[in-house]
C-alpha cells in the first residue's frame, strides 16, 4: 500500500506499507507537511541543535551529549500550526545564590534573597526558614526579616527547581547575643594544701564570650585571672573560697559562682528552753542551735533529771538545717523532757559532731523545778488575838518559794494595804514583812499569794477599848530617858520649889534631849530582862542587897511584885560597870517616883 498527500503538502515518512501477516510493515504513519507555518524560534534549542527539512516544513532536533530531551525530536507544520512545540534539552538547575548578612544583632532588620544561576528550563526559586516557606518566584526571590534570638542557628534554605531537577543551598542564621548563663563546675569540699580545678560552662553568647575568673577566700583576699579553667588551693586557716567566672562579649555578660568549703565545727552551740523554771509533773522543751558549721553536724542530746534518783537521757535530735548567706550551715534540734513528780532540777546539753574534726559542746542549760504555788502562812498574830489600839504589830507572811510566786498582797478587812511590801526570798521561802497598826473597827488581816483568794491566810482579831483609869495608869507607866548629867546643873539656887519638884522638872527638861522608850508594862510583858549595875547610888540598895536579897520587896518576881502593876529592876554582877544604854535613865526615873511616894 502507498501513501500520498493532497496538493500543496509533502509526504514526510514512509511512502508505502505492506502487511506482514498480522501487522503492517511501517513503524509510524507518514505526515503530510507544509512549509506555510511560522518558523520563528524553531531553530533555537538551548543545549541542543535543530535541522530544517522539506523546505522548513519539518524540523529535526537533538540535545547535547548526556542531556535528556523533553518533547518530540521531530516537529512538522500541519498547514497552519506546528504539531508540537520545540523540545527542551533538560539541564538541572545550578546551585542558587543565597544572600544574607553573616552576623546580625538581635532586633536588627535584614534582607535575604535567593537567585537561580543555571538550568534548563529556567528554574523557580523559593526561600524557607527553619522549614517554613517565606516565599517563591521565578529566577529570584527576596524577603525582609527582623532578627530575634530564637532565629540563631535556624536554617535558611534557597531552592531552585524545574523539570530537570531541584538544587538547594542553605546557611545558618547567626544572631549576635549576650551569653545566657555561666556556671562553675568543680569540687565544693576542699582539703587544705591541695590543688583543685574549676571550669566555666557558658550557654549562648555570640560571638563566643571571653572567660575571666575572680577568687575570694574567707580571709577577704581576692585575685583574678583569665582562661578556660582555674586552679585553686585552700591554705591553712581558711574556711572557704568563692570561685566566680564571668563570660562576656560585646553584647553582654553572664556569671556563675560556687563556694568550696573546708570542713569545720560550728562557731557556737547553744541550748535554750521554753521555760526558765517549771513545776513537777510537767513537760520541758529544749532547743539546740549549732551555728555556722560545714557540713551540717550531727546533734546529740544529754539530759539529766535530778530527783530522788537522777535520770539520764541520751538521744540524737531530729535536725533541721538552714543555709546562711555565707554558705555555712546552721543546724537545729529539739528535745522534749517529761518532768517527774519528785524532780527538782533538769539540765540539758547538746553536742555537735563533725566527722574527722571532733565535737563542740554547749553549756548546760539548767531549769530549776519548783513546787506549785502554796498557801500563805501569817505569823506574828494568832487567831482571836486582843489588840490595843495604837500598838504596832510586826507581821510576816510566807509561802514556799516557787517561780510562780510573783507577789504577796496584804489586806485588812478586804482592802489592799499597799502592793507587795517588798517580798524577799529567805531560803526556800518567799517572805513579806508588814508593820500592822490596827485601827478601830478592823477585825481581820489577810495575806494573798499572787492575789489568789483560795491560797490566802486570814487572822481575825479584836481591838480592846482602854478605860480612863487604865489610860492614866498607862500614862504613869511611861518613863523618860535623860542624859547622864549632874542633876544640880539644872537647879537654880533661887528656886523655892521643894526637892521633889526640882527633880521632876529636871526630868521634864531632859525630855527635850531624850528619846521615849517602851512603857514599863510593855517591858514586863516582853520580859526584856533589863539589868543595871549595882554601884550607882546607895539609894538603890533598897532594890537588892549584896547577898542577892530583894530588900523586902521580893514576892517571887524580879523587884516589885506584879500586884503593883509593874516590874522592878534587879542588879546584875558587881564585877564591872558597863551599863545598858537605857539603864541610867531608868534608875533616875525610878528614883524620882520613889521620892514622890
Amino acid at each position: 500500500m502507498r501513501f500520498k498527500c493532497r496538493h500543496g503538502y509533502k509526504l514526510y515518512g514512509e511512502r508505502s506499507t505492506f502487511c506482514n501477516g498480522d501487522s503492517w510493515s511501517h513503524k509510524a504513519l507518514p505526515a503530510c507537511v507544509s512549509s506555510s507555518c511560522d518558523e520563528t524560534g524553531r531553530m533555537v534549542v538551548p543545549y541542543g541543535e535543530a535541522r530544517a527539512l522539506l523546505g522548513g516544513a519539518v524540523y529535526k532536533y537533538r540535545c547535547n551529549s548526556g542531556l535528556q530531551m523533553d518533547g518530540p525530536d521531530t516537529v512538522f507544520c500541519e498547514g497552519e500550526n506546528w504539531n508540537s512545540s520545540v523540545p527542551t534539552c533538560l539541564v538541572a538547575p545550578g546551585p542558587p545564590q543565597l544572600d544574607l548578612p553573616e552576623l546580625v544583632e538581635e532586633g536588627e532588620e535584614m534582607d535575604i534573597s535567593c537567585t537561580a544561576t543555571d538550568g534548563n528550563p529556567l528554574p523557580k526559586v523559593s526561600l524557607s526558614l527553619d522549614g517554613t516557606v517565606l516565599g517563591s518566584s521565578s529566577l529570584s526571590f527576596t524577603t525582609n526579616l527582623v532578627a530575634a534570638d530564637h532565629h540563631h542557628d535556624q536554617e535558611i534554605v534557597c531552592e531552585a527547581s524545574s523539570r530537570a531537577g531541584v538544587t538547594r543551598v542553605s546557611r545558618l542564621l547567626h544572631v549576635l547575643s549576650a551569653p545566657l548563663t555561666a556556671s562553675v563546675s568543680g569540687p565544693n569540699i576542699l582539703h587544705h594544701g591541695k590543688d583543685y580545678t574549676y571550669t566555666c560552662a557558658v550557654e549562648g553568647g555570640r560571638p563566643a564570650p571571653e572567660i575571666r575568673w575572680k577568687v575570694v577566700d574567707s580571709a577577704g583576699e581576692e585575685r583574678s585571672e583569665d582562661g578556660e579553667a582555674l586552679t585553686v588551693r585552700l591554705d591553712e586557716g581558711l574556711r572557704w573560697v568563692d570561685v566566680e567566672c564571668l563570660a562576656e562579649n560585646r553584647q553582654g555578660s553572664a556569671s556563675g559562682k560556687m563556694r568550696g568549703h573546708a570542713h569545720f565545727l560550728p562557731q557556737a552551740v547553744e541550748v535554750s528552753s521554753d521555760l526558765s523554771a517549771s513545776t513537777p509533773s510537767s513537760s520541758l522543751t529544749f532547743t539546740c542551735a549549732a551555728l555556722k558549721a560545714f557540713p551540717a553536724p550531727q546533734l546529740l542530746w544529754r539530759a539529766e533529771i535530778a530527783g530522788e534518783k537522777t535520770i539520764v537521757l541520751e538521744e540524737e535530735g531530729e535536725m533541721t538545717t538552714k543555709t546562711e548567706e555565707d554558705g555555712t550551715v546552721s543546724s537545729f534540734a529539739t528535745l522534749k523532757v517529761e518532768v517527774g513528780p519528785d524532780a527538782h532540777r533538769v539540765r540539758a546539753e547538746c553536742r555537735a559532731l563533725v566527722d574527722q574534726l571532733g565535737e563542740r559542746r554547749s553549756q548546760w542549760r539548767v531549769v530549776p523545778i519548783y513546787p506549785p504555788l502554796s498557801s500563805a502562812k501569817v505569823e506574828g498574830l494568832h487567831e482571836g488575838a486582843k489588840l490595843n489600839q495604837g500598838d504596832v504589830i510586826p507581821l510576816t507572811c510566807e509561802i514556799k518559794f516557787t517561780h510562780e510566786a510573783e507577789f504577796l498582797t496584804w489586806m485588812v478587812d478586804g482592802e489592799i494595804q499597799g502592793e507587795d511590801y517588798h517580798p524577799v526570798r529567805e531560803g526556800d521561802l518567799l517572805v513579806s514583812h508588814y508593820q500592822f497598826l490596827p485601827q478601830p473597827g478592823q477585825t481581820q488581816v489577810e495575806c494573798r499569794p499572787n492575789g489568789q483568794k483560795e491560797l490566802s491566810a486570814k487572822v481575825s482579831f479584836a481591838i480592846s477599848e482602854a478605860s480612863e483609869d487604865a489610860a492614866k495608869e498607862k500614862e504613869d507607866e511611861v518613863f523618860w530617858v535623860p542624859h547622864q548629867s549632874d542633876a544640880t546643873d539644872y537647879v537654880s539656887e533661887e528656886d523655892d520649889e521643894d526637892e521633889d519638884m526640882v527633880e521632876l522638872r529636871m526630868a521634864e527638861e531632859e525630855f527635850s534631849r531624850a528619846e521615849m522608850v517602851e512603857e514599863v508594862a510593855a517591858v514586863g510583858r516582853q520580859n526584856t530582862g533589863f539589868k543595871v549595875e549595882e554601884e550607882i547610888d546607895s539609894t538603890f540598895d533598897v532594890y537588892g542587897s549584896d547577898d542577892g536579897s530583894d530588900g523586902g520587896f521580893n514576892d517571887g518576881s524580879n523587884g516589885y511584885g506584879k500586884d503593883h502593876g509593874y516590874y522592878g529592876l534587879k542588879s546584875a554582877s558587881s564585877s564591872h560597870h558597863s551599863f545598858s544604854p537605857l539603864a541610867f535613865p531608868l534608875l533616875v526615873l525610878v528614883s524620882i517616883l520613889l521620892r514622890g511616894n
